[in-house]
């Protein structure tokens, strides 16, 4: 009987919620959210005058002496400890946040980073302590730091795994896994085609990742060493090694003749721990001071605020001190991909306060929902709403860790998957997608694009899907848009010894192209439209083609059928002359891997 009635108690709770909602009365008060989060480590924010610099004993000190400093000090001295929460240098904080008010304004900059603390209640002291702070007239916010959930999905396995012997086996060819992901719309997302202009493998940018841990050492992510960590490095789970492996797996996979290609290979990365020291803010902080303009940043788990469910997930962006420093890293230059996070909720919900109304706040971010894989519906589990910019497979990606497609001996370090999901797999692809189109630009242009038309181009460009996840991007359409590539692109990517490659050309109508080709890259201004993109030292002239009156050509390239040749990257390259006068082109560049 208790049981029961224990039961209709909640039942009745429940009702009480949603049934002003279905007969169209006011809505009852929500409760509270009571996030995830470690009650007695607090998030501070200071009023403007008050930003934090480092003394030089280490500890913190406020820039300006005000008639609040004193009480403030007393206070923060009955904390265990108080820290920027943002540690960077006074002099880089101030910097990040002139370069912020001189892009737009100080009405519209985030807050100055050095306005946040980190403060470390003592034991059991957190809530009291945030309430005394919260009502001090030089606080403007104290809350408990929120603790990030991964977003990985926990998916039953594609395919069986394969058990190996004491002496792992040769790693097969997974490539042929992602043909439908690298392929055109409405499917995939139309990478293979921006591969073949330099750039578009993410040349030049830098992948800054912030996670746990990873398998460090797997034998496909080459880029993927301690050596590349900027913050201290955890022991951690295999849980979190394989969400991390699967997110490098995506991105940063090496292009060879065995495991999968990352979508963005040839670009650099930096990894930053969660639990490093200084939770999630110390990684940002020792991500963006190490960042610069046309970077990548990724951040893949979400935040539990158990207001409505158990898993009552949202975007990071929710707190005003991520806020803060994801629009500080936009306005640096620096694109950051932001997953919506697993929470099936809808963002534009009134339950959220406006925190995702892109016209009362815009934090800059490239935020990503899920599909349920190549469908264009929403993954059950992704959030969803007027926020939400693009989209990403949510369900069977092909990535590094887990060992559901390969895993043999056991060994981690050669473990595959055909099923990495979520957000976390969306936001992977989405950020591989950046990455490729700013390198791209940037290659062939000599500019960046900023975060903003970076946004824009995948946003406004790709199939929309079903459940107000914004559009599949299409990065052909989006590299169209911004102008590439222009007026020479290769037929296919790799080409055998001995094979044809094709080379097509536009230009001037009835005008003339001589191609150009090099084993190498460079920059060379001549005063044309662009720079010479092959290395000038070792720049040939392949052809002279006449272009037809459309302004269109062909030209054949066959290569020796020396085995020698494999691996060869060559670069092509070509100038136009318009008959009819004027200064010369050049056209964009293309690579050709002989494999």
């Amino acid at each position: 009987m208790r049981v029961l009635w224990s039961s209709c108690v909640a039942v009745l709770a429940v009702l009480a919620v949603l049934c002003p909602l279905l007969c169209g009365q006011a809505p009852a008060v929500l409760p509270a959210p009571a996030p995830l989060a470690a009650p007695d480590v607090l998030h501070v924010r200071l009023a403007a005058g008050l930003e934090v610099a480092m003394a030089t004993d280490g500890a913190p000190e406020l820039h300006a002496a005000t008639p609040q400093r004193a009480a403030l000090a007393g206070l923060l001295a009955a904390a265990a400890s108080v820290a920027p929460l943002f540690p960077a240098p006074a002099a880089t904080l101030d910097r990040w946040h002139r370069v912020a008010v001189a892009r737009v304004g100080e009405a519209r900059a985030p807050d100055h980073l050095g306005r946040w603390l980190r403060v470390t209640a003592r034991p059991g002291d957190g809530p009291r302590l945030a309430a005394a702070l919260r009502a001090h007239p030089a606080v403007l916010d104290a809350f408990a730091e929120p603790l990030p959930v991964l977003q990985d999905r926990a998916a039953a396995p594609l395919s069986v795994a394969r058990a190996g012997g004491d002496i792992p086996p040769p790693t097969p060819d997974f490539t042929p896994l992602q043909a439908t992901l690298l392929g055109p719309q409405p499917l995939g997302f139309d990478v293979r085609p921006t591969w073949g202009i330099v750039g578009g493998r993410g040349r030049g940018v830098t992948f800054h990742h912030v996670e746990e841990d990873w398998y460090f050492g797997h034998e496909d992510l080459s880029k993927l060493t301690r050596s590349v960590a900027v913050t201290p490095l955890p022991g951690s789970t295999p849980e979190n090694r394989n969400h991390g492996s699967g997110v490098i797996g995506v991105v940063l996979a090496d292009r060879n003749a065995f495991g999968l290609n990352g979508l963005a290979d040839e670009a650099a990365l930096t990894v930053a721990s969660l639990s490093g020291g200084g939770g999630l803010p110390g990684a940002l902080a020792a991500v963006l001071i190490r960042a610069v303009p046309g970077d990548v940043i990724g951040v893949v788990f979400g935040f539990d605020i158990r207001q409505l469910k158990p898993r009552d997930l949202v975007p990071m962006e929710y707190f005003p001190s991520y806020f803060a420093a994801i629009r500080t890293a936009a306005l640096l230059g620096i694109t950051v991909v932001e997953a919506a996070a697993n929470g099936d909720s809808d963002l534009d919900d009134p339950r959220f306060g406006g925190r995702f109304d892109r016209s009362a706040q815009d934090s800059l971010a490239i935020m990503v929902g899920a599909t349920a894989g190549p469908r264009l519906a929403k993954a059950a589990e992704s959030n969803w709403g007027g926020r939400v910019d693009v989209n990403g497979w949510g369900l069977a990606v092909p990535s590094a860790g887990t060992g559901l497609l390969f895993l043999p001996g056991g060994d981690f370090l050669q473990s595959y998957t055909d099923n990495f999901g979520g957000t976390s797999a969306a936001t992977a692809i989405v950020a591989a997608l950046a990455a490729d189109l700013i390198g791209a630009i940037r290659e062939q242009d000599g500019r960046l694009p900023t975060p903003a038309e970076v946004r824009d181009l995948l946003a406004r460009h790709g199939t929309p899907a079903l459940g107000a996840i914004g559009r599949r991007p299409d990065l052909g359409a989006a590299l169209r848009a911004a102008g590439l590539p222009d007026g020479l692109w290769v037929d296919d990517l790799e080409v055998a010894p001995g094979a044809v490659a094709g080379v097509a050309l536009r230009g001037p109508a009835a005008g003339q192209a001589f191609v150009l080709i090099a084993p190498g890259t460079g920059r060379l201004a001549l005063g044309f439209n662009r720079d010479l993109l092959l290395d000038p030292l070792s720049v040939v002239p392949l052809t002279a083609v006449p272009l037809d009156p459309g302004g269109a050509a062909r030209v054949v390239l066959p290569l020796p059928a020396d085995p020698a040749l494999r691996g060869l990257e060559l670069y092509l390259q070509a100038v136009t002359i318009d008959p009819i006068g004027g200064p010369p082109r050049l056209t964009s560049s293309a690579a050709l891997l002989v494999r």
